[in-house]
C-alpha cells in the first residue's frame, strides 16, 4: 500500500469519527449480538412511491432526515413535474408520514394533499434552515 492510500484510509477514519462526534454520537462499537429479522418484519422505504392524503401518487421517498440525537425529523420527497421535468425535492415532517408495511401497494402515506405539498419550499441539502411541511 502506498503512502497516498494510507493517508486516504486515515483521513476517512478521522472524518467518520469527526462526524460522529459532531452529531453528539459515540463512535460505533461492535454489536453485542446478532439479530435475525424474518421476511416481512422490516420495509426498506427509500425509493418507494408515496401517496398523499387523497390517495394520489405524490412522488418517491428520497431520504430520511435525522437530528443530532439520531431521531427521524423529516422525509425528503421527490415531488411534482411531468416526465421528470419540473421535479423538486421537499421535506415533510416525520409526524406527517405514516407507514403501513402490510399494504404492499401503498406502504407510505402523507397527511398532506398535493396542494399543501405545492406550498412547501424546495429542499436542498446543506440549506440552513431546513423548512419542513407538516400540513398546517
Amino acid at each position: 500500500m502506498n503512502t497516498n492510500s494510507k493517508c486516504a484510509l486515515v483521513t476517512i477514519a478521522v472524518v467518520a469519527l469527526s462526524v460522529s462526534m459532531a452529531l453528539g454520537q459515540e463512535p460505533r462499537k461492535a454489536p453485542v449480538a446478532d439479530e435475525t429479522l424474518a421476511p416481512g418484519q422490516v420495509l426498506g422505504v427509500v425509493g418507494l412511491h408515496v401517496r398523499d392524503a387523497d390517495g394520489t401518487d405524490a412522488g418517491r421517498l428520497w431520504d430520511v432526515l435525522v437530528d443530532r440525537n439520531g431521531e427521524p425529523r423529516a422525509v425528503v420527497i421527490d415531488y411534482g413535474g411531468v416526465l421528470g421535468v419540473g421535479r423538486r425535492k421537499i421535506a415533510i415532517a416525520w409526524n406527517a408520514v405514516s407507514f403501513a408495511p402490510g399494504d404492499a401497494a401503498h406502504p407510505i402515506r402523507l397527511a398532506l394533499t398535493r396542494q399543501q405539498m405545492g406550498a412547501v419550499p424546495t429542499f436542498a441539502y446543506g440549506s440552513v434552515p431546513v423548512t419542513i411541511g407538516d400540513g398546517r
